[in-house]
């Protein structure tokens, strides 16, 4: 079931960034594109590009490690993706969850950063990825950010420009629904 679900989720997606490709645009260019909405549903049909950093931001050094992978981004080149959080872990390494804590998610490639969760309050949820290459054989990654009032799934595919040996992520917000009264979850 989960299988068929996820295979369901990665085609929507990858038939999202084919329709809408990875476009440069400012950030005050980024906005609803087609959205389509309901009382509670939109779906979003934006770019963002996420250009790297050479140095990780200040505020990460302060916060506890959610969940950490390692991924190969294009041959010769691995990488991790660090979800960061500013819960506390008590004396057995278990996170005490308060209401809200702030969320990051980092990319590193061996020598740049890419935020593509900038850190942020996250109310009663957290944010959650899956790192997938697809048939072409480009790394795609996908966030859920969760609350008990929300989700919005985003998908990021990552680009790299030989010439100029730099790459960054495109961002689509693929799916949000808001105004939830969430009833259970897996985990």
């Amino acid at each position: 079931m989960k299988k068929s679900k996820l295979a369901i989720i990665l085609a929507s997606l990858t038939l999202a960034l084919m329709l809408n490709g990875c476009v440069e645009k400012s950030d005050s260019e980024f906005s609803q594109v087609d959205g389509v909405s309901n009382s509670n549903t939109t779906e979003i049909a934006a770019t963002r590009i996420i250009h790297s950093v050479e140095k990780p931001k200040e505020e990460i050094k302060s916060m506890s490690v959610y969940a950490k992978s390692e991924f190969n981004f294009i041959e010769g080149m691995v990488g991790t993706i660090t979800t960061y959080t500013s819960a506390e872990k008590d004396e057995n390494d278990e996170f005490m969850w308060d209401d809200g804590h702030i969320f990051a998610v980092e990319v590193f490639d061996g020598k740049n950063y890419y935020y593509l969760f900038e850190p942020q309050r996250v109310q009663l949820g957290t944010i959650e990825y899956k790192i997938f290459k697809d048939k072409d054989n480009i790394v795609r990654i996908i966030t859920d950010l969760v609350t008990q009032a929300g989700i919005t799934d985003h998908i990021y595919e990552f680009k790299y420009d030989t010439k100029t040996s730099k790459g960054k992520f495109c961002e689509n917000i693929f799916h949000s629904f808001d105004n939830i009264n969430e009833l259970k979850t897996s985990k």
